[in-house]
């Protein structure tokens, strides 16, 4: 390969990567926000209040009739001394210490799975553990599930339009870029075409190397993607909770999905904005060219 188709592979490889990346970078936008509406959901708490102390046997029926539902994700169970204990933390040790006895009945804090937390679903859950004679009231943040709802509804489309336009610059910027690198070769395609060489064997070593261009581009791309929720992780830890650890837990998986589907991309695109721009010269005439 000479220096100058050297320098237009290198170019080529370098924009597709990067368009390639800022198109999985926000991928892992919309990753994260997915993953940050789970666990939010599943972060709101149903308290649930029994009217009265009750033995083991009790509380582990009516945790195995009314908390080991589909819809519950898990549940804490909370003693009355538990609850005092808390209570002495947040409101101080003089205040409680002028109570005569325990006000605290046992209580649990239940989380629901993601799916469950609509408001619709919240009221469903909180109805079947009602029906419990041992239950006395269940309270939960309502604004709080609504307002989620209400946000991520909301930035659902929003996101859906910026993926759009993004990939419309994707597709745009490597095909600019594919059209810039045939054209530099454009007398040779014709040259080949004027001594006789078919179409087909013209064009294919430029298909070879837009194939080749895709799957660099897509490997390329999956590191850079890859190292970037990693040190996102490193500098800011909160984001554990909507993030896979990379740091410790490499998920080889995640990472050849990763691979394949911005590789396919790669190579997709380029593949066919070669194809077009190759075919377009063949189709010229010589004076076009100039």
């Amino acid at each position: 390969m000479s220096s100058s188709k050297r320098t237009h592979f290198i170019t080529s490889v370098v924009s597709t990567t990067t368009v390639l990346y800022m198109f999985s970078l926000f991928g892992l936008f919309i990753y994260v926000g997915n993953n940050l509406e789970k666990h939010l959901k599943e972060n709101i708490v149903l308290h649930v209040y029994l009217k009265s102390n009750y033995s083991k046997s009790e509380l582990k029926e009516f945790e195995n009739q009314y908390l080991s539902k589909d819809f519950i994700k898990s549940y804490i169970f909370k003693s009355p001394e538990t609850s005092l204990r808390e209570a002495k933390e947040s409101i101080g040790e003089d205040l409680v210490s002028e109570l005569d006895s325990n006000p605290f009945n046992p209580n649990y804090e239940v989380y629901l799975n993601a799916n469950a937390n609509g408001e619709e679903r919240i009221a469903k859950a909180e109805t079947s553990i009602k029906e419990s004679a041992m239950v006395d009231e269940i309270s939960f943040p309502k604004n709080i599930a609504d307002l989620i709802e209400e946000r991520f509804a909301m930035i659902a489309p929003m996101l859906l339009i910026l993926c759009i336009i993004l990939a419309i610059v994707a597709i745009t910027l490597i095909n600019h870029n594919v059209k810039l690198n045939i054209f530099s070769q454009r007398f040779l395609i014709k040259s080949m075409q004027m001594v006789g060489a078919t179409k087909t064997f013209i064009i294919k070593p430029f298909l070879k190397r837009a194939i080749i261009n895709g799957v660099l581009a897509g490997v390329f791309s999956s590191l850079l993607i890859f190292n970037t929720a990693y040190f996102a992780l490193y500098f800011i830890p909160d984001l554990r909770a909507v993030l896979p650890d990379f740091r410790t837990d490499i998920n080889i998986t995640l990472l050849l999905i990763l691979f394949v589907v911005l590789s396919l991309c790669g190579v997709l695109v380029s593949t066919i904005c070669t194809w077009t721009a190759t075919r377009r010269y063949l189709k010229s005439k010589i004076d076009e060219l100039y």
